[in-house]
């Protein structure tokens, strides 16, 4: 759990290093420094971290004045060490981030709490940091508790932060049920919850009162909570190694990405899933659908194997689609073209296929009785394929897509880093000359296979909304 939300945590705000010193080398002992312009002081001192920033104003009454005009970034992180190197405790830390925040006059545009938060506290010093920090403008937040320790209350001053942009909440405990009347995060674009205690109307009630909201992620919960993506502003929604009863999809004429990657260490059996879309006309990018844990819905009809799709459950806007899939279980392998046929204008598939020991060769019979399958034949272009192709049911499922799929123009298939030592063994060991010479209805279609240490998906890939396709992780 500890790696999972390391990975998910926001980047400091500064970089660790020396501490600023009034006298460097090669100067002659002479202040070149406060002969620069103020606009470019100015900017120096919104790059130093707070202890460093604070000191400069011991060096002359002009960087004082700078210093109570200056735009500071509070990163707790910072002020865990004295200058001598020993180790400030929580409630040494707590003091600092209180002094600064009296102290400092201007504008706090970003802060990272984490170091100095205790559930002792009961929100009621954390409430005061941020009534500080909203009547400093902050504009980006990142409240984070240990994750081994008991939840820091999170008190309901946070709403009083009107002017934030970007929300983190990770390791706290919501206890949203009296939220004032007049709270609102008019500017909020992106909130982040990771490993936080809530209750199922917790999120909600959040998404209620941020009228401008983008991107919602959860983050490494085990909360079991419904997750809803149901704002007529939202874009973007990711659901990270979490686990949620329900993942509801509904009135989102802005959405766009919908990225699930489940916690696949959980034994199936232990909880199921049901995803339920509706009225989602610009989502592009949807996956990984689990064939073993997901029901999904599509306008209130229940997919189920073999049933009769029709328009009501066509979702065409989904170009890019992930799916994970046991094909050695029947099951979950007519589920999956269940699943395909729901969006017929997919162009790219990600197949990521957990390889169990195979069952009797016969149950993939199957395969070469399947009717065509629309996106499969009239618009799929590119079948990134993550697993072991040589196995009973993925190499049935390979043939199925290479022989029906007319406009395909490359199939990737993702193996890990050390399966085969050269193309010889490619073919030989990985027995894959059976699929080179299948009837392939492509002719442009080139075939590729690549090994590659990247063995999942990561946070970074699948949050980073500057990439054309979050769900790729052959790379």
């Amino acid at each position: 759990m500890e790696a999972v939300i390391a990975e998910c945590r926001p980047k400091p705000l500064f970089t660790t290093g020396p501490f600023l010193s009034a006298v460097g080398g090669g100067g002659g002992g002479v202040d070149r420094i406060s002969g620069l312009p103020d606009d470019l002081l100015f900017v120096i001192l919104s790059k130093l971290p707070v202890r460093d920033a604070v000191a400069t104003s011991a060096l002359s009454p002009r960087w004082k004045s700078l210093w109570s005009s200056v735009s500071l970034r509070l990163d707790d992180a910072g002020l865990l060490h004295r200058r001598d190197g020993t180790r400030l405790g929580r409630e040494g830390v707590a003091a600092t981030v209180s002094a600064v925040l009296a102290a400092h006059p201007g504008p706090v545009p970003a802060a990272s709490v984490g170091c100095c938060l205790s559930s002792d506290d009961q929100g009621y010093q954390l409430g005061g940091w941020l009534r500080a920090l909203a009547a400093k403008g902050v504009r980006q937040l990142c409240l984070m508790g240990a994750p081994w320790s008991p939840r820091a209350a999170l008190p309901s001053a946070v709403f009083s932060c009107s002017s934030l942009r970007r929300l983190f909440l990770g390791s706290v405990q919501c206890n949203w049920d009296l939220i004032p009347d007049h709270a609102c995060f008019p500017e909020l674009r992106e909130i982040q919850i990771c490993n936080a205690l809530m209750k199922s109307q917790d999120l909600s009630l959040v998404l209620a009162v941020c009228p401008a909201l983008e991107t919602v992620e959860i983050l490494a919960s085990r909360n079991k909570n419904p997750h809803r993506a149901n704002d007529h502003t939202i874009r973007n929604t990711l659901l990270w190694k979490s686990v949620a009863k329900e993942v509801n999809v509904l009135d989102t004429p802005c959405l766009s990405r919908v990225v699930l990657w489940q916690d696949l260490l959980l034994p199936h059996s232990r909880y199921n899933s049901k995803v339920t879309i509706s009225r989602a006309t610009k989502m592009r990018i949807f996956g990984y659908l689990d064939t073993g844990i997901n029901t999904l819905v599509i306008n209130e009809t229940t997919v189920k194997v073999n049933t009769n799709i029709s328009f009501k459950t066509h979702i065409p806007s989904v170009k890019v689609l992930g799916l994970y899939v046991h094909f050695g279980v029947r099951k979950e392998a007519l589920m999956s073209i269940s699943f395909l046929r729901c969006f017929p204008e997919v162009e790219t598939l990600h197949i990521t296929s957990k390889t169990d020991k195979a069952s009797e060769a016969e149950q993939f019979s199957f395969w070469g009785k399947v009717d065509p399958v629309e996106c499969v034949t009239s618009h799929l272009k590119k079948l990134v394929f993550h697993g072991m192709p040589w196995c009973p049911g993925n190499f049935e499922f390979l043939k199925f897509i290479v022989e029906g799929a007319y406009l395909l123009e490359k199939v990737l298939i993702v193996l890990p880093k050390g399966t085969y030592t050269s193309m010889h063994s490619v073919i030989t060991k990985l027995k894959l000359a059976p699929l080179t010479s299948a009837s392939w209805a492509s002719h442009i279609c080139k075939m590729e296979v690549v090994q590659s240490s990247q063995g999942t998906l990561s946070y970074q890939r699948a949050s980073d909304r500057s990439v054309d396709d979050p769900l790729d992780y052959s790379l």
